[in-house]
């Protein structure tokens, strides 16, 4: 299965995670009783010596072992299944949005300041890619705080 340069890595994924899950809760998700591992999954493997192989790791290392046997198939199944859960009917339903309109685009500027910083200081492009999903995220909750307002 071919690799996307237009995609967070795994430990990106558990560091958004971590900072928006609590993480006890996801040491109850992935049954794990140290919080530490969980740490470890968000750990920036380029700057760190100690890690794990998180769960996204070892499930796509499944679905590539998979593909190799010529059983792309149920990989893509399995990618199906994670996803299913995505597809919301309330897709502009987001919690804890800022009381006012004013406020979330206050929060947008700050979100697109901090790219623009890591930009102009040549940060890895991974970090400006993580960078680049958090200013769509608050964006999107700008448009949903625009939605609550007109009572959609």
């Amino acid at each position: 299965m071919p690799k996307s340069n237009d995609t967070l890595q795994p430990w990106q994924i558990f560091r958004v995670a971590i900072k928006t899950i609590p993480v006890p809760e996801l040491c109850q998700i992935f049954g794990k009783s140290h919080i530490r591992t969980i740490y470890l999954y968000g750990q920036d493997p380029d700057t760190t010596e100690q890690r794990c192989k998180g769960p996204l790791e070892q499930l796509r290392q499944m679905f590539d072992r998979l593909d190799e046997r010529g059983r792309g198939d149920v990989a893509m199944a399995g990618i199906a299944y994670l996803s299913d859960n995505l597809i919301d009917e309330h897709p502009h339903k987001v919690e804890a949005l800022q009381k006012t309109i004013e406020g979330e685009v206050n929060k947008d500027f700050a979100a697109v300041a901090h790219m623009a910083k890591l930009i102009d200081e040549q940060a890895d492009p991974v970090a400006v890619k993580l960078a680049l999903h958090e200013a769509k995220e608050e964006l999107d909750r700008t448009y949903a705080k625009y939605l609550q307002g007109l009572g959609q």
